[in-house]
């Protein structure tokens, strides 16, 4: 059904997740959640949706006296159940609401008309177990094998904020690789949904056969590439000029040639860019900055919604907390972007939604969709007017310098979860 209000799809969406659709094809084996136990199939999903950050118990106690219940289901039942569900669940929810956003065709542009893309990658710090530690790998530090850690890697709508696809991994897969895995798993999106998508990238992604990849797709590329990436490029770098186009010269294959430009920081640093687009060197420096969003997204993943605070220990149980995070980060941002703040124009600055506020108040409302067989629209209008009010100012132009952690420093330690 296309053109579904934000009221319709919430409750599409519920009836989704609570459909025998979805239990059936989303649990690991038959048997699974035939009987009738104090936590269902139901219940793990909307408590994954909404992080399990504090203690389990205390989460499971706030859950479930939320929803107008006193039974009590203990963190043990809690753990072994969620390990009888496929994490694909959430990811197949996750497509639901990117068909849901994109089908209403109120995608913003850059410049009018242009999508804005970016891939890139993050280390994910795990749990301490064994299995984890097999499946994910570990990383090394001066004591020899560290905590283990995975790797993430994201296809991001830079203009909408969404993430279109998302992949964990071992901590030693390429990153090129999970590239071509995100296009191939976006494709049908891509193409039917993505107008004119400029994909941005950063230096590890400066690869010729990335590039072929992205014209196949027929896509407009910029891409920051080092200075050593080539004999071409070190030529370029070390010559006067400040933009050229420069020719990958390939054995058995068609040549390849972009334009390759030097853009100078306000440090006095100089990067190199390279593209397929016609913008000015001014607009591809204001168009490689917009890259940031997805470092944003990162942060917003791993502070607000503490991705990295699992409450397993177990493989399965890494895998669907991730995915239930991309799925919640989604969802929050399709609620955001139904709030559609109108700036005074006597304000200084134009403000946004404090999404770290507003995650807060989806943990609550999703309680309210688990009690609900259909939310009213007065539950999703109040929740969106409180939305509304988490407001702050955008301040433009502002940078930052980035903060490297040392990986051997656990942020969350498992036996250590807050009770309040």
């Amino acid at each position: 059904m296309k053109n579904r209000t934000i009221s319709q799809f919430i409750n599409y969406l519920n009836t989704l997740i609570k459909s025998d659709e979805v239990l059936n094809n989303f649990k690991v084996e038959a048997k699974d959640f035939t009987r009738n136990r104090v936590i269902s199939f139901v219940d793990i999903i909307f408590i994954l949706i909404g992080r399990v950050t504090k203690t389990t118990m205390v989460e499971l106690v706030q859950f479930f006296s939320n929803n107008g219940t006193l039974k009590i289901c203990s963190p043990q039942a809690f753990s072994k159940a969620r390990l009888k569900i496929n994490p694909a669940a959430f990811q197949f929810l996750n497509q639901e609401i990117l068909d849901f956003y994109y089908e209403k065709k109120r995608n913003t542009f850059y410049k009018n008309k242009y999508q804005l893309l970016a891939v890139d990658g993050s280390m994910i710090q795990l749990p301490d177990s064994n299995e984890l530690g097999q499946v994910f790998l570990r990383a090394k530090n001066n004591n020899g094998a560290g905590m283990p850690l995975a790797r993430a890697s994201v296809l991001y709508d830079l203009n909408n904020d969404l993430a279109l696809d998302a992949l964990i991994t071992h901590n030693k897969h390429s990153e090129v690789s999970l590239f071509y895995e995100h296009i191939d798993n976006s494709s049908h999106l891509i193409d039917n949904h993505i107008i004119n998508p400029i994909i941005i990238l950063d230096r590890g992604y400066a690869n010729i056969n990335i590039i072929e990849s992205i014209l196949k797709n027929k896509m407009l590329f910029l891409i920051r590439t080092k200075a050593s990436l080539n004999k071409e490029v070190i030529e370029f770098v070390n010559s006067n000029v400040i933009e050229n186009t420069i020719i990958f010269k390939r054995k058995d294959r068609d040549n390849i040639s972009c334009r390759i430009v030097k853009v100078k920081l306000k440090s006095g640093e100089i990067e190199y860019l390279l593209t397929n687009t016609e913008f000015s060197i001014k607009e591809l420096k204001e168009l490689y900055y917009k890259r940031w969003g997805i470092e944003t997204y990162y942060g917003y993943i791993k502070s607000s919604l503490q991705l990295e605070n699992f409450s397993s220990k177990s493989a399965n149980g890494v895998l669907l907390e991730f995915y239930a995070t991309i799925f919640s980060a989604n969802l929050n941002q399709v609620l955001i972007i139904e709030t559609a703040l109108k700036n005074d124009p006597k304000n200084k600055y134009e403000y946004k939604v404090n999404r770290n506020i507003a995650t807060g108040i989806f943990k609550s409302f999703y309680i309210k969709m688990r009690m609900y067989k259909r939310v009213p629209k007065k539950i999703i209008d109040d929740t969106l007017t409180l939305i509304r009010r988490s407001k702050i100012p955008i301040k433009m132009e502002r940078t930052f310098e980035r903060i490297k952690n040392k990986r051997s420093r656990r942020k969350y330690h498992f036996n250590r979860k807050l009770a309040i």
